[in-house]
């Protein structure tokens, strides 16, 4: 049965109460089209329910306009790991910081390099330690160096040695001497040959001696 919500011109759908809006079945949701979509004040996406938003698909997501999604609250950021995976880079600034915290773990695997790449500094500074732990080798690589550089201790340190070694040799060079000397003896034995190899002195000075016996890349020792 075709839901009768897609003779609604955007117009129409820009008018719906919120009454209205609290009725709309998951079946309606999923039949509205893109005009439609964007036609939703951020008054209207307000009143959406997550089970709602949770019922558009990957495609019909990507139709959602920053300011919309930053409408959103906290409680409404239900989305799937694969509704998250298609937004855009425009759309995933458009999450406050907040919303970012607030996302599962489930929820951060879904999230992909380039939209990492993205992201704003207070976005990235919102991230938990656990987050960032969940994040796969992939998704690591997706920071940029300067948003390497700017993780806080607590986020640096849940990098596991995986994760270590599969930074970028740009994010590598982007190490504070500081982030190095904090690396634990874990994450040392994550580095690879070419990782170390990149290593400014000043980096390499960094290294304190309780890191230095676990420094032992493909038979290289400081």
């Amino acid at each position: 049965m075709i839901s009768p919500i897609t003779s609604y011109s955007p117009a129409q759908i820009a008018g719906l109460s919120r009454q209205e809006l609290e009725s709309l079945t998951r079946a309606d949701m999923a039949a509205l089209n893109f005009s439609q979509i964007g036609a939703l004040t951020t008054t209207e996406i307000e009143a959406l329910a997550g089970t709602q938003l949770q019922a558009l698909s990957t495609k019909q997501v990507t139709a959602l306009a920053a300011t919309q999604i930053r409408a959103l609250t906290t409680s409404q950021i239900v989305f799937s790991a694969a509704q998250l995976a298609a937004f855009n880079a425009t759309q995933v600034q458009g999450f406050e910081p907040e919303d970012i915290a607030a996302l599962t773990t489930t929820q951060i695997k879904g999230l992909t390099a380039s939209e990492l790449t993205a992201m704003t500094a207070d976005q990235i500074d919102a991230f938990s330690a656990t987050q960032i732990a969940a994040m796969s080798a992939t998704q690591i690589r997706g920071f940029t160096a300067t948003e390497v550089a700017g993780l806080d201790n607590q986020q640096f340190g849940a990098l596991s040695a995986g994760q270590i070694g599969a930074f970028t040799t740009t994010q590598i060079k982007a190490l504070s001497p500081d982030q190095v000397a904090a690396l634990t003896t874990t994450q040392i034995k994550g580095l690879t040959a070419a990782e170390v190899a990149v290593m400014s002195s000043t980096q390499v000075g960094a290294l304190t001696t309780e890191q230095l016996p676990a420094l032992s890349v493909g038979g290289f020792r400081v």
